[in-house]
């Protein structure tokens, strides 16, 4: 398990690259919120791994580069582009995520992006 909460989240992020999806769900606490946009999105680890599954399906060559990282002993900040191909072709989306982080868990997450730009490279916009 990392040791600090920066380190947390840049190895999340590496995991993720990597598909290695289990070890980043293990990440997140069983009571973990998501929010997108300021909408509660995802409710529970169960429910964020269930609803993840869609994206996973679509983009199979994710990942998501980190632009800038800032983490204390509460939570954290990233500003990150999510990039893959999805039905529509390649694509690069800016992303920036607040992170509420207790006990080497990641509690609560708030992702701020462009609606429209996400539906798109999901295909979610035909």
């Amino acid at each position: 398990m990392p040791d600090t909460n920066y380190n947390l989240l840049k190895m999340m992020i590496e995991r993720w690259n990597a598909h290695d999806i289990e070890y980043s769900y293990n990440l997140l606490a069983d009571h973990y919120r998501e929010h997108l946009n300021g909408v509660l999105v995802k409710n529970g680890r169960a429910d964020a791994r269930e609803a993840d599954q869609f994206l996973y399906a679509t983009v199979r060559d994710h990942r998501g580069e980190i632009d800038d990282l800032y983490a204390d002993e509460n939570g954290g900040a990233m500003r990150w582009r999510f990039i893959g191909t999805g039905p529509n072709g390649p694509f690069e989306i800016p992303v920036a995520s607040f992170f509420r982080i207790t006990a080497g868990k990641i509690v609560e997450c708030w992702q701020y992006g462009d609606s429209v730009a996400n539906a798109h490279a999901l295909g979610l916009d035909q």
